[in-house]
């Protein structure tokens, strides 16, 4: 019974440490806030990152009456989907304020007026900078605001985030131990004590 319980612990242990960490949900992990720059050309916005796992992204609103910019990139860290759902609002006019995801240097309209919503996905490689991008027109009246939430991107490659290595040597550990107790027990069986 004991040999039974050691053994689905072991297996409890290694099954835990493979599942751990295998993409990068929400801002977490090569995603992380640190991991993203955030570049204003003519714009003074910024980014904020919630509780509940989710990014607001402001745009500019310097009152210069100059077209400016806010980018918000980072680097794939594997190959796959980017997967997020989007809100956007701007008290501004339509137009006035645009704001989009960037893979490479290709810009990709997600909304141009207040009330746009809904889920996006695309493909990076390892590697390929991506992210978000908002523009203003003329840094006025208001800034557009976009969250995103429910963001997934690719972890990247098979090592395992330290966390997670820990995790699996604990495991691989307790069942080389188990398995050594195993064979003393038997030696001391066979030799009659």
């Amino acid at each position: 019974m004991r040999m039974q319980l050691h053994s689905k612990f072991c297996f409890f242990l290694t099954l835990l440490a493979f599942s751990a960490g295998s993409a990068g949900a929400a801002f977490i992990g090569p995603y992380d806030p640190t991991s993203f720059v955030l570049t204003n050309m003519n714009s003074d916005g910024f980014a904020e990152f919630r509780p509940n796992g989710s990014l607001v992204l402001t745009g500019g609103n310097n009152g210069s009456g100059t077209p400016g910019t806010t980018n918000f990139l980072v680097a794939a860290a594997g190959t796959g989907l980017v997967t997020f759902n989007f809100s956007y609002s701007s008290l501004d006019a339509v137009l006035a304020e645009v704001v989009g995801y960037m893979v490479g240097s290709s810009f990709n309209l997600l909304a141009d007026r207040d009330g746009t919503a809904g889920p996006v996905s695309f493909a990076v490689t390892a590697g390929q900078t991506f992210g978000f991008r908002l523009t203003t027109e003329d840094n006025t009246g208001e800034p557009g605001i976009l969250t995103v939430s429910n963001f997934a991107a690719p972890a990247g490659s098979g090592v395992p985030e330290p966390s997670t290595a820990m995790l699996m040597a604990a495991g691989l550990a307790t069942a080389a131990y188990w398995r050594q107790n195993r064979k003393g027990s038997a030696n001391r069986q066979s030799s009659g004590r």
